[in-house]
């Protein structure tokens, strides 16, 4: 199991790069990686977008405290895609999960739920994650957010969501706020409602809820 970071390399920035560099160091401290140290891994990600204009980048670090970087060009548009997101037909054992938590190549909890809907990525589909207490964690691939009381409410970290980077930029902006009344429940959630997806590649999306009967 490695860790790993995905952000967006355009106009000769890495997108956040000081947060993902910020959170891989928490993980491998936590799980117990070598970290080879901030400066090591920047020089790793610029040598390998050095001839690029805009890339999806993605780097792992290995338990021995290896980096692998890997960039490939995209075409990157002002106008994103509407998602469809489907509720997941069972819960997932996401709280006080190290898989979860922390961006790690074991997947099988988001996967599973890939498998379970049917969803295609090419189509812009995503699956929204709940865990066995009831309370809405996330998507496979995006953080969300839900407009509660005119304000788009995410969930709370306590239920067991991976602390994103883009969530985390757009709490400290005031753009969303945690859901700290514990109002984010799998019976709360309305067929058709419209959610805010997010995450540091594609930046800020929209959704909308399908719950199938």
């Amino acid at each position: 199991m490695n860790l790993f970071e995905t952000t967006l390399y355009a106009n000769g920035e890495i997108f956040l790069l000081s947060e993902h560099l910020g959170r891989m160091k928490h993980s491998a401290s936590t799980l117990g990686y070598y970290w080879p140290g901030e400066e090591a891994v920047k020089e790793k990600l610029l040598h390998a977008t050095e001839t690029l204009d805009q890339a999806r980048l993605r780097w792992e670090l290995s338990k021995d405290g290896k980096i692998h970087v890997k960039a490939v060009p995209v075409a990157v548009s002002n106008e994103q895609p509407l998602y469809t997101v489907f509720l997941d037909t069972q819960p997932s054992d996401t709280q006080n999960n190290v898989t979860c938590i922390n961006k790690t190549t074991s997947r099988d909890i988001y996967s599973y739920a890939v498998q379970r809907t049917g969803i295609e990525y090419a189509k812009h589909q995503d699956v929204l994650l709940h865990n066995s207490s009831g309370f809405v964690t996330e998507g496979t691939i995006f953080n969300v957010a839900f407009e509660r009381h005119n304000q788009w409410v995410t969930p709370n970290l306590k239920h067991g969501l991976l602390p994103g980077t883009m969530r985390q930029h757009l709490l400290s902006t005031g753009y969303i706020v945690q859901d700290k009344q514990n109002e984010l429940r799998k019976e709360s959630l309305k067929n058709g409602e419209q959610i805010l997806l997010f995450n540091s590649f594609r930046k800020i999306c929209k959704g909308v809820l399908i719950i199938k009967p």
